[in-house]
């Protein structure tokens, strides 16, 4: 490793406002210590709690330390039953499709940015080339091509142990042979990772063996030809030709699905905590520092849960008139660094701002809440001799959304944000209102209870969504009630 160059990267970290000094510091000499399995493919969650790091600001280094060339960030897209990985890619755009075929499970895995797509960072060969060979052994070649994040049951590794037959590596130009014996009436796949595809070898149930002839199969960098091939029982001899600019990993196995289908519903696998590609959407390091990037025109991504936050203010026309435009000016700006403050704070981002309103974007509803109100607490301080007073006004709602191209910037559309608008424009100044998603998600009364917040349920009928919805209105019970308005 080049160490000077690699300190002086790290170092540089702290001249970004996403990172500390004291962290970046941290965060260097941690790195300074992993070997290069330790520097590949880095997960920041699980990097932050072996090294007592806050998993949020490890994020934020990560990013950052990509931004100036310390990392490669990676899109991995994870086939949620073997746990292989179907797409590696540095940009968003490329897994603009609904869904990638995983050729060893034999299923479709959707695009969903919650679950199955992994961001990792593997140091950047500028700064350090690994000594790692992908192709020396079969450990290395699980390492390279499965997600370390997702571990299936120890049932589903005793059945696939049973079902593997053999494996090898094929190197570029060259033929390897496989030879093995088929039972009658089952299914065998040859398949791999590398060029995710896959031959079904279909054997008869003949009860006299006959001669198979030998099986010639092409792989190229788009696949398996052919992919089915139909056979008896007995003697099978494959001869498999590389013509990829790279060695692939070759496996044949007996492909009984219908018993693995089985155990994987009755014992799922487990995951380990990682950062997914809508909590990095959801991240304000992520999108100020790599807003730049060459996004798919037609980009359209599904997201399962979004927490969608809106705020406004209360007559902040007005509050011109009343202190001049220069001390309004600063009161608005300084309000945009509360608000931006405390969405950073609470793992979210700010997707966009819209005259003195702000749309922002959390994983999880209770970091939304939690935002609202530090946001809250932040005017009210900042306001706290009662003169030149913003009444903020904060509106959450949680549901599915798309990700879209919107002029070049990440935004999201759908029917989640729509209620999200529509449950802000419900309140009235420093009032926080949610939807019944939001209320009754993990941890959101909780907070609301510590932090001396009331709630009153109320059955509306929001524009644009045609029928009633409950939402709840929340308020400290520190403050003075004032009279309402009539819904």
């Amino acid at each position: 490793m080049d160490k000077k160059l690699f300190q002086e990267r790290v170092k540089s970290l702290s001249s970004f406002s996403y990172a500390r000094a004291e962290a970046a510091d941290a965060f260097g000499e941690a790195l300074m210590n992993l070997d290069d399995w330790g520097l590949y493919r880095i997960n920041p969650i699980r990097f932050a709690k072996d090294h007592d790091l806050d998993p949020n600001e490890a994020a934020d280094l990560f990013i950052c330390a990509s931004r100036i060339g310390l990392f490669d960030l990676t899109w991995n897209l994870i086939c949620p039953a073997c746990g292989g990985i179907l797409s590696a890619t540095p940009s968003i755009s490329q897994l603009n499709r609904e869904l990638f075929h995983c050729a060893l499970c034999n299923i479709d895995v959707p695009i969903i940015l919650d679950d199955y797509v992994e961001i990792t960072f593997t140091v950047s060969p500028n700064v350090h080339e690994t000594d790692i060979n992908l192709y020396e052994n079969l450990d290395s070649f699980q390492r390279a091509s499965f997600s370390e994040n997702l571990k299936p049951s120890k049932r589903m590794r005793d059945a696939l142990s049973g079902c593997h037959v053999a494996f090898s590596f094929v190197n570029p130009g060259e033929y390897q042979t496989f030879e093995f014996q088929a039972k009658p009436d089952t299914l065998y796949r040859l398949a791999s990772v590398h060029v995710n595809s896959a031959v079904s070898l279909c054997i008869d149930s003949s009860e006299k063996n006959s001669e198979n002839p030998a099986i010639h199969v092409h792989a190229s960098q788009e696949g398996f030809s052919p992919q089915e091939v139909q056979l008896h029982p007995g003697q099978v001899t494959l001869y498999v030709h590389n013509t990829c600019p790279s060695p692939i990993g070759v496996m044949i196995f007996l492909a009984d699905y219908p018993v693995l289908y089985k155990i994987e519903k009755e014992s799922p696998p487990t995951w380990a905590p990682f950062l997914t590609g809508k909590m990095l959407l959801n991240n304000q390091a992520f999108r100020s520092l790599f807003k730049m990037q060459d996004l798919a025109t037609n980009l359209k991504l599904s997201v399962r849960s979004l927490t969608m936050l809106f705020t406004d203010l209360r007559g902040s026309t007005e509050i011109y008139d009343t202190v001049g435009d220069m001390r309004a000016y600063q009161l608005i700006q300084d309000h945009f660094t509360i608000l931006e403050t405390s969405v950073r704070k609470h793992a979210g981002a700010i997707v966009k701002t819209m005259g003195d309103a702000i749309m922002a974007s959390f994983s999880e509803p209770r970091n939304g809440i939690m935002a609202a109100i530090d946001m809250m607490d932040g005017i009210r301080n900042m306001t706290g001799d009662g003169k030149d007073e913003l009444g903020l006004k904060i509106g959450l709602h949680e549901g599915p959304a798309l990700t879209v191209n919107n002029d070049g910037r990440l935004d999201y559309f759908g029917q989640t944000v729509n209620i999200a608008a529509r449950v802000q424009g419900l309140a009235q100044a420093e009032e926080i209102w949610v939807s019944e998603s939001v209320f009754n998600a993990d941890g959101v009364k909780t907070h609301l209870l510590d932090n001396s917040y009331g709630h009153e349920a109320h059955s509306v009928v929001l524009k644009g969504v045609g029928q009633r919805a409950n939402v709840y209105k929340c308020r400290s019970l520190t403050k003075t009630e004032p009279e309402q308005p009539e819904l």
